[in-house]
This record gives structure tokens, C-alpha cells and sequence, in this order.
């Protein structure tokens, strides 16, 4: 169920169409992204951390699409240097 969740959540991520703001110089890329989130086009993401299964499971039950890991965070909730 989890991971089926994931899952189809990384799908609707790489669906999304940025090709309209790749070959501009950064200002005019910024901007072009910014007016596609204004419009929903290409909506902002909240993707908090996790750590471990259990806080990935706490993440998807709290209803974000999506989450992502860290060596250092991993590393530090487990009491180890990076």
C-alpha cells in the first residue's frame, strides 16, 4: 500500500512538463517556473524528510506525495558520522 502510494506519486512527478523553461538564462527559467505555479501547471511540492521507515510511514499516512532520504540524516538519527 506504502510503496503503491510512492509510487504513483513519482509517476505524477515525472509527468509534469517543464520542457517550457530549459534554455533560458536562470532569471527568465525562474520566472517561467514561478508563472507555471502561479497558474498550477507545475504546482510546489512539500517533501519532508525521513529518516527511516517509520518516519516514511508517518510521511505518507500525514498525506504528502512525496519524500525523500539523506546520508547525513540517516547517519545522525542513527548516532553516526556522515
Amino acid at each position: 500500500m506504502l510503496y503503491t502510494k510512492l509510487l504513483s506519486a513519482a509517476v505524477a512527478l515525472l509527468a509534469i512538463d517543464t520542457s517550457y523553461s530549459f534554455g533560458f538564462p536562470p532569471p527568465e527559467r525562474l520566472s517561467r517556473l514561478l508563472k507555471a505555479t502561479d497558474s498550477g501547471e507545475a504546482p510546489i511540492i512539500l517533501m519532508p524528510c525521513c529518516y527511516d521507515g517509520i518516519t516514511a510511514r508517518l510521511v505518507a499516512q500525514s498525506g504528502f506525495n512525496a519524500t525523500f532520504m539523506t546520508g547525513f540524516g540517516v547517519s545522525g538519527a542513527n548516532g553516526y558520522p556522515e
